[in-house]
């Protein structure tokens, strides 16, 4: 998402790869940076240093907006249905597709056979993309134009079958991705 924002946004960046399977969100140099241990994380600096220390997608996607000016109103309704499908994307797309993905692919792939967890959340990723199926019926974007928001929605439509989803079942979300893509 960050790296997808930064490339729109025309904003130059260095990348410092974190390797988690070796546990690298775990150094301290790290967690100076974010906390949590989790990716990603920025710094942004000019001549003096550190300008801002971002952690958590949501929150570096509204920075780098606020800091160019693009991608994110700067005030009004537009600027809130933009920040009300970002934090839809935080609490609800991401976290029910990420389980989505993990029980039906990455689970299944190491022999451990869930159903319940299966079936669970392939119906809650189910909701979520009728959920912006239903929007996308009339709407372009997630935004009043094309936003952080969306940007932050469209890497999970990239991997929907990992989640037991054929996107197909959603024409919208589907003209909706290969816009973006």
């Amino acid at each position: 998402k960050v790296l997808i924002a930064l490339e729109e946004l025309g904003l130059p960046y260095k990348v410092h790869w974190v390797d988690i399977s070796k546990g690298e969100q775990f150094d301290p140099d790290y967690l100076a940076v974010s906390p949590g241990g989790k990716i990603p994380a920025i710094v942004d600096r000019d001549d003096r240093g550190p300008v801002a220390v971002l952690f958590e997608s949501a929150a570096i996607l509204i920075y780098l907006a606020d800091k160019t000016g693009k991608l994110l109103a700067p005030g009004g309704a537009a600027r809130y249905r933009t920040l009300s499908w970002l934090s839809w994307q935080v609490g609800s797309q991401g976290p029910m597709l990420g389980q989505a993905t993990h029980f039906h692919s990455h689970a299944r792939n190491n022999g451990i056979d869930a159903p319940y967890a299966v079936e669970r959340y392939r119906g809650e990723a189910r909701r979520c993309y009728a959920t912006m199926e239903s929007h996308l019926m009339n709407n372009k974007w997630f935004g009043a134009d094309y936003s952080i928001a969306d940007i932050a929605l469209f890497p999970w439509t990239r991997t929907a079958r990992g989640q037991g989803i054929e996107l197909g079942e959603f024409p919208q979300v589907s003209a909706w991705s290969e816009r973006i893509a």
